[in-house]
C-alpha cells in the first residue's frame, strides 16, 4: 500500500472501497430493475396477443366458410350451424388452445330450428383459473341465421360467443 503524507492528510486505497461500493450496488440495481421491466413487459405483450386470440378467432367465426349463408359475412345457415363440429373448426383453423364456441338463437319468434344453444368446444372451460399458462378470454358479437321455414325464409337474431384458454 503506498501512503502518501502531506499536510492535508493521508490518501489512499482504502478510502475508494465504500465509493467503490455504492457505485457497484448502484449498477446491480439498476440492471436488475431494467431485467424486471423488461420480463414484465413481455408478459404484458405475450397476454396481450393472447388476449387478441379470441377476436380473431371470433371475426374468423363471421366469415367461416362452413358457417355462411351464400357467403354472406355474419349470417349463418341453420344447417351448416347444426352440423358444425370441433373438427371442423380444428382443421381449418389449427388453433393452439383450448376454445368453445356457442351460437344462442335471440330472436322472438316463436318457433326456431336452433331451440337450444349450439356448442362446439374442445373441452369444458376450466372452473379453476389458476392451472391456465395465460387465461381465458371471451368475445361476443350478433350474427342472422338463415332458416327457411317460412314461405321466403326467416332471419333470426343470434348471438356468437367465443372463448379460448391456454
Amino acid at each position: 500500500m503506498s501512503r502518501r503524507m502531506g499536510r492535508r492528510g493521508v490518501a489512499g486505497f482504502l478510502e475508494e472501497v465504500p465509493a467503490a461500493w455504492i457505485v457497484i450496488t448502484a449498477l446491480f440495481l439498476f440492471f436488475a430493475a431494467l431485467y424486471t421491466g423488461l420480463n414484465d413487459f413481455e408478459k404484458r405483450q405475450q397476454n396481450q396477443t393472447f388476449a387478441d386470440q379470441a377476436g380473431l378467432l371470433l371475426h374468423d367465426m363471421r366469415g367461416y366458410v362452413n358457417l355462411t349463408y351464400q357467403g354472406q359475412v355474419g349470417t349463418f345457415d341453420v344447417f351448416k350451424v347444426l352440423n358444425l363440429t370441433v373438427a371442423n373448426i380444428t382443421y381449418d383453423f389449427h388453433p393452439s388452445y383450448g376454445f368453445q364456441v356457442v351460437i344462442t338463437d335471440i330472436s322472438s319468434y316463436p318457433h326456431a330450428w336452433l331451440t337450444q344453444p349450439k356448442i362446439v368446444e374442445t373441452s369444458v372451460p376450466p372452473s379453476n383459473l389458476n392451472g391456465l399458462k395465460q387465461g381465458l378470454v371471451s368475445a361476443e358479437t350478433t350474427v342472422d341465421i338463415w332458416f327457411p321455414g317460412a314461405p321466403y325464409g326467416e332471419y333470426h337474431t343470434a348471438d356468437l360467443a367465443v372463448e379460448v384458454w391456454n
